[in-house]
């Protein structure tokens, strides 16, 4: 027969964890760095950036960043994002 105290228990403890952690991650992200070093973290520089289009609002440009030590030898796994835009904040 199965114990419905425990698992009410278990579910109701999944549901407080889970909370938690959400709150967790909403302070972190309400509540950024104030060292000087934020703005850095944040919208990083990129290594190279290569227009691949012109248009009459201006150019599109593909950010690329190389990990330490790079070479142009290398053989590297690598990861390519696309954003589409109109990403205002958040």
């Amino acid at each position: 027969m199965i114990n419905l105290n425990k698992v009410c228990c278990s579910a109701f403890r999944r549901r407080v964890i889970l909370v938690l952690m959400f709150s967790a991650l909403c302070a972190t992200a309400a509540n950024p760095s104030t060292s000087k070093d934020y703005a850095v973290t944040r919208k990083p520089k990129p290594d190279e950036e290569v227009v691949y289009k012109k248009t009459e609002q201006g150019e599109l440009a593909l950010h690329i960043f190389y990990p330490d030590g790079h070479q142009k030898t290398d053989k590297r796994p690598v990861a390519v994002f696309f954003h589409g835009g109109g990403w205002k904040g958040g």
